[in-house]
């Protein structure tokens, strides 16, 4: 297919199915967008608010409508011309409570004809796993469950199982007989020999992180990797997408962490292969310089992009006196890279103890075959590939793609994280030997083993230790904290910018362009208002030195209260039990006071006792609605201006559910809140709204996107990006390009204080006579007054006439 115009993402649930879908597609249609992004629509798990956790890939959500639901769903798209972009899952499944494959696997172990299909370890470090599967469920010490009957038999369907809480496992060896359920209960000891000739072994739920022997979705124990590299499995899992696509409901795959998958270069062969005509992009997270591997898809999902021209709308001026402040404020004195190091150190000990040590099991051995190497201890290497696994720059590498291409490159990442990682003390053999099994220069039948695994763990490791740990902790900016973002880099010049689209332009033009997703932290509009602040430094550091002087009773952590005040200036006005749920969300996942694994009641108490006495303080209030006042117009500017480069940059705009409007969502659940389409439909057919209204992101939106479909040569693959010239004292605020010979883009940046004044601020018009999309007013080629452009909208899309 060729590349969508625009997708708008909706978040399926049971609140909000398939003919719910079909009933905005009317309004979608009429917004401009081509195709519909859903999430995935699979049979997920009872009550899934997202459906990433698929218990059955053979059928369709049940809850959603099943498939004669989704199939009446995509006759009323094609009825409005909308497609289908659709959200898949190869890199795991969800087992509980009613993956049947998983059950057999439990039943029959290694000789189930499903056991190749799940990444299991059977003969992983520990004896007592050899030839079972770990299953860390138990919410309590198993001898005691044992004892007080919380483990016991019951007959189901004159079949014995295992009930355990709300979940029930195979149990084989005994017959099926209420006598046999009578006895196992009298007698505990009886039922732990039986349970001992199981093919799982039952385990309190901290076992997880030391001695787990399947693969995860990062460290969820009920989310089990798959071996899509199989073929068989490929195609099990792959069949209702495939099919919909060969029959023509589903036109494009947007495919869920890669980064998992054994290989993902072979995946993506094999599902172009089978897909030759969809458009595919992938969820790859690129951090710093690194660039997407040459996968054979159409891009990314458009995170890089989102930090790129976030970047845009932050002062560089800034930096240094909101890092001093940060610093007294919290006492936080580390880089973020620093910060982000010991996350992961952190989370390898606390979650992926297990795979570590399973992966040097595999180095001993293959050491002990080399004479040169033989002498290296367990402890010496586990100890130096905790540490290179923390100092990795890039999420993982895929030095198992072939000699070319990305092998040098992540030889050398390899190279530099050992520089790195090696401590003055430590003996040099062990990183050589690192170097080499991790380069793939090590001839050894187990080799490839162990960098296929270190590659799945490291990606493991900074998903926990930097997304959902270290961009918790360091917060001298929280807009700059997002999936893919380098806290660390504190704004993005317009050179940089053009640089990005240029290069996105010759390489990925067909890449998604997402400025909010269901896994942001926060909404565009929250992050474009906090970096707002970084225009007005000297005010921000004074009103919070104001409230942090006024005494509320018991303190929460001074990082945890600076991200507190930076979350009311970006979300107000905020309901305070939307702020009691994302400040003991963000206090866990920062793992300091509190945590997902041992909550602090107290600590989490304090929490929200401290919001209570802010929310109640008047002065508070009003000192920050003052604050709030003098962001808001600036940082509305900047949503348009961002929005509108969204939509005419290189690649595909994608809208996430909702943030036509401006909206003040925080991280999930937040962001999945119900949406008001009807509210929409009505501003859409609304006359031109005022900017203090709700609805002057939409309007750009809807003409932006007509302007596209108007221009398909301008903005499709083959689509030339040109930076203009710009000059005049205020040359630095503005971002203008072409796209082909037919539309110009002019937006503003950092406007707080130009306060509409551009003087003889001017960007060179190409040759031709051009008229405004939004004002209709008409343009000739050359010199052009950037005052003249901005209208009410603050934002010009110059369309070519003839």
């Amino acid at each position: 297919m060729s590349q969508p115009v625009a997708t708008y993402r909706l978040q399926l649930q049971a609140g909000f199915g398939f003919d719910d879908a079909a009933a905005v597609a009317g309004y979608l249609a009429a917004l401009g967008v081509s195709h519909v992004y859903l999430s995935p629509v699979l049979a997920a798990r009872p009550g899934s608010t997202h459906g990433y956790d698929v218990i059955d890939p053979t059928r369709v959500s049940p809850e959603l409508g099943g498939e004669a639901g989704f199939r009446r769903m995509v006759g009323v798209f094609r009825e409005h011309g909308l497609g289908v972009v659709l959200d898949i899952v190869p890199n795991h499944m969800a087992v509980w409570p009613a993956n049947h494959l998983w059950l057999d696997v439990l039943a029959r172990g290694r000789d189930s004809r499903w056991a190749g299909f799940f990444d299991i370890d059977w003969d992983p470090p520990w004896e007592e796993l050899r030839g079972k599967v770990l299953l860390p469920i138990l919410g309590d010490h198993y001898g005691a469950m044992l004892a007080d009957g919380r483990i016991a038999p019951v007959l189901k369907d004159g079949r014995l199982v295992l009930r355990c809480g709300e979940l029930e496992l195979p149990l084989s060896g005994a017959e099926a007989t209420a006598e046999t359920v009578e006895a196992l209960a009298r007698d505990p000891q009886r039922l732990h020999r039986l349970l001992g000739e199981q093919h799982y072994l039952l385990a309190y739920w901290p076992a997880a992180a030391s001695m787990i022997n399947y693969r995860r979705f990062f460290d969820i124990t009920h989310l089990v990797g798959l071996c899509v590299e199989r073929p068989e499995v490929f195609q099990h899992i792959h069949q209702l997408p495939l099919a919909w696509i060969a029959e023509g409901l589903v036109q494009g795959l947007r495919v869920d962490h890669p980064d998992g998958l054994r290989d993902p270069k072979a995946y993506f062969d094999h599902l172009r292969s089978a897909a030759p005509e969809a458009w595919i992009v992938a969820e790859k997270i690129l951090t710093g310089q690194e660039r997407l591997p040459a996968w054979a898809v159409d891009g990314t999902t458009g995170y890089d992009f989102a930090n790129a021209v976030g970047g845009l709308f932050i002062d560089p001026c800034a930096e240094r006196p909101l890092t001093d402040f940060y610093a007294e404020f919290t006492g936080a004195t580390d880089g973020f890279a620093d910060v982000a190091r010991r996350g992961k150190r952190e989370m390898l000990d606390a979650l992926f103890g297990g795979d570590l040590d399973r992966l040097v099991e595999r180095l001993v051995r293959i050491a002990q075959r080399r004479p040169a190497w033989r002498d290296l201890t367990r402890r010496q290497l586990r100890g130096a590939l905790r540490e290179l696994a923390a100092c990795l720059p890039t999420y993982r590498t895929y030095v198992d793609d072939g000699p070319a291409g990305p092998l040098a490159a992540d030889a050398a990442r390899i190279g530099r994280a050992v520089a790195e990682a090696r401590g003055d003390g430590d003996d040099p053999l062990v990183w050589d030997y690192l170097a080499a099994v991790l380069s793939k220069r090590v001839d050894d039948p187990e080799a490839m083993e162990v960098v296929a695994r270190f590659q799945q763990l490291t990606g493991a490791a900074a998903a926990k230790g930097v997304e959902d740990t270290a961009l918790y902790r360091y917060l001298r900016l929280a807009s700059l904290n997002e999936v893919g973002g380098d806290p660390g880099r504190f704004g993005v010049p317009v050179e940089a910018f053009h640089r990005f689209c240029l290069d996105r332009q010759c390489r990925w033009p067909s890449s998604l362009l997402g400025t909010s997703t269901h896994d942001t932290k926060r909404s565009e509009d929250v992050r474009l208002r906090i970096s707002a602040l970084t225009e007005m430094p000297d005010a921000w550091i004074d009103a919070v030195r104001r409230w942090g002087g006024v005494g509320r009773g018991v303190r929460p952590g001074r990082n945890d209260e600076y991200l507190l005040y930076q979350t009311l200036i970006g979300a107000w006005p905020l309901e305070r039990e939307r702020l009691d749920a994302y400040a003991v969300k963000a206090a866990r996942e920062a793992k300091v006071h509190t945590s997902w694994t041992s909550p602090s009641e107290a600590y989490e108490d304090a929490l929200k006792g401290f919001i209570a006495a802010l929310l109640a303080d008047a002065a508070f209030l009003d000192d920050l609605k003052r604050l709030v006042d003098r962001l808001a117009p600036a940082a509305r500017i900047h949503s348009l201006a961002q929005t509108l480069l969204k939509c005419t940059c290189p690649g595909v705009p994608d809208f996430y559910q909702g943030s036509e409007l401006w909206t003040n969502s925080l991280v999930d659940p937040d962001n999945r809140r119900p949406v008001d389409f009807d509210a929409r439909r009505r501003l859409l057919a609304e006359a031109p709204p005022a900017m203090d209204t709700a609805a002057p992101k939409l309007r750009v939106i809807h003409t932006a996107l007509r302007v596209r479909r108007g221009c398909p040569e301008a903005f499709g693959p083959q689509g030339r990006y040109e930076p203009l010239q710009t000059e005049g004292a205020a040359a630095d605020h503005l971002v203008a390009f072409a796209r082909g010979d037919r539309v110009v883009t002019v937006v503003p940046r950092l406007v707080l204080h130009l306060d509409g004044c551009w003087g003889g601020t001017a960007f060179r018009l190409p040759a031709g006579r051009y008229r405004d999309a939004f004002t209709d007013r008409v343009f000739q080629g050359g010199w052009v007054r950037v005052r003249d452009v901005f209208g009410t909208l603050c934002a010009g899309l110059l369309v070519k006439e003839g």
